[in-house]
């Protein structure tokens, strides 16, 4: 006759990126799996605090249940207590191969490091989504965004710098022969420093190559805010949080500089003037290695997070920021080749010393990557 499967005691353990948040109501908690915070009056049952510390690992059920008599709570009591907060999710129980794998992970990001990104990622794993595919989904989201139109502005869709040097850049025509015509198969396979020096960038091609990258190609209509901006790489919702400063080098007809790139005017604003080769090579590229070849002109670029947190309000929002950015970065080097010019792009930078170069305070708007043109 076959033994019985030997049984393993049910384990418990606080659930991972468990947070307590002091909200203007008061103490609440919240976890991933939840989708809504729980009074933190529940903390306030005697005992159940003291679970909660202890279980920072995993903890056999019946000794939290010896913890919580001794608490005072009758052994049905303790039973329930436990059952509610494993319902709840503040506590995972190793009977949930589900819970025991996210477990398990959230243990690894750890030992790298990653304790504070786990709990961001875990937390925005777990915001509820909206089916577009359903039409009453799409009616609540266009009340609610016209509930946030309603209480307060929405940001400006342009940023400008008043009071500053301008530089009008030529008008572009897109549909005018330029460049090398080269397939985009051939544009996806190149690689930095696949081209021999082209010489100085011409003013047309800076021009075109900015405006295509980054500027205003159209405009937008949104169901509540009509006028939005549109480029030639996507951003969700049309928020387009990037904005743009070029560092100029070797352009025909533009002064050596620190600029910010007028998508409202398609022109440059006068930041800093001269030769700020030493800035690129000391926080941007850092490495001798990286970009050999002559540079041109660079692109910085930065997000400013209003833009997108306005209409997203949950914490993806800052996701997108960097998917917007990427975006960005891949049709500037896509011009850059049919230019028949280099380009290395990055996310790896100093951030405070470029932000104060900038005069941008790192929080509101915030360097996130460059493109260095050759």
């Amino acid at each position: 006759m076959n033994e019985p499967a030997e049984q393993h005691p049910i384990k418990l353990r606080r659930a991972p990126a468990l947070a307590l948040l002091n909200l203007p109501q008061g103490l609440a908690l919240h976890a991933p799996a939840l989708t809504d915070v729980l009074d933190a009056e529940v903390l306030a049952q005697p005992g159940l605090l003291g679970v909660l510390e202890r279980c920072d690992d995993w903890r056999e059920r019946s000794e939290l249940e010896r913890q919580l008599g001794e608490a005072g709570f009758d052994p049905a009591t303790a039973a329930r207590a436990l059952d509610e907060l494993v319902e709840a999710r503040l506590l995972v129980s190793s009977g949930d191969a589900q819970a025991v794998q996210r477990q398990a992970h959230a243990e690894r990001w750890e030992q790298r490091g990653w304790q504070t990104a786990f709990e961001y990622h875990a937390h925005v794993g777990a915001i509820p989504r909206m089916d577009y595919r359903d039409d009453d989904a799409i009616k609540n989201d266009v009340e609610i965004m016209k509930g946030f139109v309603a209480a307060e502005p929405p940001p400006d869709n342009y940023k400008e710098l008043a009071g500053r040097p301008f530089i009008a850049l030529s008008p572009v025509d897109p549909h005018a022969p330029r460049g090398r015509g080269r397939s985009l198969e051939a544009l996806l396979a190149q690689r930095p420093a696949d081209f021999a020096d082209a010489g100085p960038l011409s003013a047309s091609d800076f021009s075109w190559l900015t405006w295509l990258a980054f500027g205003q190609t159209a405009r937008k209509s949104l169901p509540v805010t009509q006028a939005h901006v549109a480029r030639t790489s996507p951003s969700g919702g049309a928020r387009h949080p990037t904005e743009v400063y070029p560092i100029v080098f070797d352009v025909e007809g533009v002064a050596q500089g620190l600029y910010h790139y007028s998508v409202k005017r398609h022109g440059l604003e006068l930041l800093a003037p001269g030769d700020h080769r030493a800035l690129v090579r000391e926080h941007l590229l850092m490495l001798p290695d990286r970009a050999t070849w002559r540079h041109r002109v660079v692109y910085l670029c930065t997000s400013i997070f209003e833009r997108s947190m306005f209409r997203y309000r949950d914490s993806f929002s800052y996701r997108v920021v960097h998917h917007d950015v990427g975006h960005l970065l891949q049709t500037t080097a896509l011009l850059a080749g049919d230019l028949g010019r280099n380009c290395y792009r990055s996310y790896t930078l100093h951030h405070a010393p470029v932000e104060r170069c900038l005069g941008i305070d790192g929080v509101s708007e915030a360097a996130i990557a460059f493109a260095v043109i050759g």
